[in-house]
């Protein structure tokens, strides 16, 4: 008998073409941790018949989610399966594209990109098809690697010997595992400025700890009744779709509070504040990960006592849409600006965009 276990267990994925049309997979995650789940919607039995119990209850619905953490990473493919993180920034984001030797994952307002997931549990492969996500959190600790969380919305699920399912277990070990650089504190800079101009190393901000957290907003729960094609099963969910405003929200904490540089910022003009800029940026010699954040507002700081020790400051931010605001933020060519609340731009091993 299989005895499951974690360190046997594989998270990969594939891009599909359409959101009903499970895949093959193609790529290798960093897999830390997965909490993906079917739902099943239950209508108790609440007919009145002459006794106190319950007839069986009715499924109507059914919601398959699959919240995924991984490792930041730089992308590997040099054994010819993508190993990293690229396609999941992809189906985040919604748009990539390749400029010189960088990747650039850019938000586009309709997300149209759906994953297959699939997990190997050795005792059955899940799979997960029309995976969308809702959103995604970056985040890192000093002495500590880069973290990435991605929310999804999907379709179905299967497990192996479902008649529906494409993809197996054997399918998902035969991908191959290329050495990856991970993405660690001692090979990142973090920066803020206002948006005056290009910012440099005299605008690097010494912190312990920083967190970007995106959240599509996107509807995941409704379930129609059936049409010819596309959404043909009322138990599942309709593809979901973009029901609000993006929230993207930008924190970070420093070691030592000795100025009142981000409460000014906060509280200038009459608490209406100042636009500030932001980058992370990771090299390790090639590679590069760079998360560019043209037009932000600090919303809240804390420098709480809580014994004799040093006091940090705890610094809360809310990211808004360039709008013209900073021309001096631009990608790497130097020639495009930043538009959106925020981008990426990553130099891996990939030639081309997931």
């Amino acid at each position: 008998m299989t005895v499951a276990t974690g360190h046997k267990a594989r998270l990969v994925a594939g891009k599909q073409s359409d959101y009903d049309t499970a895949i093959a997979v193609t790529d290798l995650l960093p897999l830390l941790s997965e909490s993906a789940s079917m739902e099943f919607i239950r209508v108790a039995d609440e007919i009145l018949c002459g006794n106190a119990g319950r007839l069986s209850d009715t499924v109507t619905g059914k919601v398959a989610t699959a919240p995924i953490t991984v490792q930041g990473v730089y992308d590997n493919v040099s054994s010819g399966d993508p190993f990293g993180i690229e396609l999941l920034l992809l189906a985040c984001l919604g748009t990539a594209t390749r400029v010189s030797s960088d990747n650039r994952y850019t938000l586009t307002d309709i997300l149209a990109e759906y994953l297959t997931i699939g997990i190997n549990k050795q005792v059955s492969i899940f799979e997960y098809i029309g995976a969308k996500c809702d959103g995604m959190n970056f985040s890192i600790d000093q002495d500590a690697l880069a973290v990435f969380t991605f929310d999804f919305a999907c379709k179905n699920r299967f497990k192996t010997g479902d008649g529906s399912v494409t993809n197996s277990i054997a399918g998902a070990n035969a991908l191959n595992k290329a050495s990856v650089t991970k993405m660690k504190w001692q090979d990142m800079v973090f920066r803020v400025a206002n948006l005056d101009d290009i910012m440099t190393s005299s605008d690097q901000v010494t912190i312990t700890s920083v967190s970007l957290n995106m959240i599509r907003n996107m509807k995941v729960d409704d379930r129609g009744t059936p049409i010819s094609s596309g959404h043909t099963d009322s138990q599942l969910v309709q593809e979901p779709s973009e029901d609000g405003l993006r929230d993207v929200t930008l924190s970070f904490t420093t070691p030592r509070y000795e100025a009142d540089t981000f409460i000014d910022f906060m509280e200038a003009s009459s608490g209406q504040g100042t636009k500030l800029q932001a980058d992370i940026k990771f090299t390790n010699s090639s590679e590069t990960f760079n998360i560019s954040i043209p037009n932000f507002k600090i919303i809240g700081t804390s420098e709480s006592i809580t014994d004799a020790g040093v006091l940090t400051q705890d610094v809360e931010c809310i990211c808004h849409l360039n709008n013209g605001d900073n021309t001096v933020m631009l990608y790497n060519d130097s020639a495009t600006s930043v538009d959106e609340e925020f981008g990426i731009e990553v130099n891996s091993g990939r030639v081309a965009t997931p």
